[in-house]
Parts: C-alpha cells; sequence; structure tokens
C-alpha cells in the first residue's frame, strides 16, 4: 500500500468520527454529478417550459408548488412534472383521510415533499430531518419560497425522538438509504401505534430490498397493515402537461426518467385501529 492510499484511509477514518463535514463532502460530490448529467437537460426544460419565469410543479399533488433552477441530487425534472414516484400519489393523496396530528419527513433532501405536504396541509405541523448541510440550505430556500411557515426543519431523527412524536397521529416518511432497520427497531415501532408510516427501502449490508422488507413487516405486523409500492412505467398520460413545441412526448418521457441506481420499493404500514 503506497503512502497516498495509506493517507486516503486515515482521512477517512476520521471524517467518521465527524459526520458534519463528512456530509458536506459527500453533498457536494452528488451535487456535482448531478451537475455534470443532468445539468444541461435541465437548463432545456426551464427554456421550453418556464421561459425567464421561476419554475413551478406543474401537475401532481403538489401542483403549483413554487421551485428554484437548482441543482439538486439526481434530475429535479421529474419532480417539476410532478411525476417524481408517481407510485407514492395515491397515498399522497390519501393522507388527507387519515387526518394527522403531525407529519414528518425523515431524510427530506431539499424538500419536494416536507414543503409540499406542508402547503397541502397549512394547518399541520411538518417535521423535516435531513442531515446533510447542502441540502438543509436548500429546503431552507424552499420553504421561504413557498412561506411554508408551519414546515420546521431539523438535522438528525434519533429512535428516543422519533418515539417522543408518538403519542401524536402522525403521517410518518422516511427516505434514510438504508439506515431503516436501524431507525425503526421494534421500540420504536411499539410507539407509533398510532401513525402512518411510508418507508423507501433500500438494501443494507447483507440483506437485499426483500429481506429489510420481510424484517421490517414482521415489526410492523401487532399494530399495522402493511402493502407495497414498486414501480411502473412512466406515461404522458399519466398527467395533464402539455408539452410546449420543440419539446416532444419523447423528450417529455426522458424529463420524467429519474435515474434510479437501486431497485426500487416502499413499504406502506396503516395503523390497525
Amino acid at each position: 500500500m503506497n503512502m497516498i492510499d495509506v493517507f486516503r484511509k486515515l482521512i477517512l477514518k476520521t471524517l467518521r468520527k465527524f459526520p458534519f463535514p463528512a456530509d458536506c463532502i459527500s453533498g457536494w460530490k452528488m451535487y456535482n454529478y448531478t451537475k455534470t448529467n443532468h445539468g444541461i437537460e435541465q437548463d432545456a426544460f426551464v427554456e421550453a417550459f418556464y421561459g425567464t419565469g421561476k419554475p413551478y410543479v406543474l401537475g401532481g399533488p403538489f401542483k403549483g408548488m413554487l421551485y428554484e433552477n437548482r441543482i439538486y441530487f439526481g434530475p429535479v425534472t421529474p419532480r417539476w412534472i410532478g411525476s417524481y414516484e408517481k407510485e407514492l400519489i395515491p397515498i399522497i393523496n390519501g393522507i388527507h383521510g387519515f387526518a394527522p396530528e403531525q407529519i414528518i419527513d425523515i431524510g427530506a433532501a431539499e424538500g419536494y415533499y416536507s414543503t409540499g405536504l406542508a402547503l397541502m396541509f397549512p394547518s399541520v405541523k411538518v417535521i423535516s430531518y435531513e442531515t446533510n448541510p447542502l441540502s438543509i440550505w436548500q429546503q431552507l430556500a424552499l420553504r421561504r419560497l413557498n412561506k411554508t411557515g408551519n414546515l420546521l426543519i431539523r438535522r438528525y431523527c434519533s429512535q428516543k425522538e422519533l418515539c417522543r412524536h408518538g403519542k401524536f397521529r402522525n403521517f410518518i416518511l422516511s427516505d434514510i438509504e438504508g439506515c431503516e432497520l436501524d431507525l425503526f427497531t421494534d421500540e420504536v415501532v411499539s410507539c407509533l401505534g398510532n401513525s402512518m408510516v411510508l418507508i423507501e427501502l433500500h438494501q443494507y449490508k447483507n440483506h437485499d430490498i426483500n429481506s429489510v422488507a420481510s424484517i421490517l413487516e414482521g415489526r410492523f405486523k401487532a399494530t399495522h397493515t402493511v402493502t407495497y409500492k414498486e414501480p411502473t412505467a412512466r406515461s404522458i398520460n399519466d398527467f395533464e402537461i402539455v408539452h410546449p413545441a420543440g419539446f416532444d412526448e419523447p423528450r417529455l418521457l426522458s424529463a420524467m426518467n429519474e435515474f434510479r441506481s437501486q431497485p426500487q420499493k416502499w413499504m406502506h404500514c396503516v395503523p390497525m385501529h
């Protein structure tokens, strides 16, 4: 092993002890990856759909939500279209019938869901958790742009903190990149008997997505009815969006592509009472 490799390992080992700079570095790398791979398409979409105006969500449950023309983690065009994670739209629209006292978004990124849900439920407290400093900064800008004063932005959601929320009737949305088994322990799940929970599943160590789903389902099944959502094909007929001249159907379908690097699956847990 040469000195460069030794030095690199030493830096990584040091960074693990200080999550804030590690989050900053990982966020900056993801930012640059998105800019390199999706920046040109994003600029073309802005020119075709918004011209010199501010971007906003064109369809879906958060239609009308204002957005900034920034680079986020992953292409932003599916969010602007409103097709982002379209498999979840029936669940999002169904939150009204659940009548939550609180809404909690864990792993909120730049705030598509947290800000959108704050607009959808202006009288309900929405609590967002996001560890990446760049995403927090972007989410603050999105909150300011949409004047969602009912949205609270925090960094870390511990098991203890999530249990404290259990006294409320919550809608909980979780996208925490493989930490589901660590956060939703048996003890935590026992505190969430009144909460509807929607979890995006990820691979975890030696567990694939289906294994993670099986473990979590075992924890929720005593108090919740568990169902699953899986990815479906995109179609321009799903959304009432008129594409302008020069932006044909193939380009619109391409703009809906979320460019996922891993398989997707969601677990929807609804309280039995």
